[in-house]
């Protein structure tokens, strides 16, 4: 089971959105996104499960071999 940073995670490996884009998408701060990067606060279950959500994906582009989303 993946946490938020590590949907976060795979979302930028794969995806390359701006922080600030991660914030807007999502309505929160960019400071909010560098927490939930760092493990030092958890997103909101509705927001986490659009995280997850964009993380899924995320591991569809990579398994059809898109290397720019």
């Amino acid at each position: 089971v993946r946490s938020a940073a590590d949907h976060l995670a795979n979302i930028r490996r794969t995806l390359n959105p701006a922080v600030a884009d991660l914030a807007t998408a999502f309505g929160v701060s960019r400071q909010a996104i560098y927490k939930w990067i760092g493990g030092a606060a958890t997103p909101e279950a509705d927001k986490f499960e659009r995280i997850r959500s964009l993380s899924v994906a995320a591991d569809a582009f990579r398994e059809a071999g898109v290397t720019r989303a």
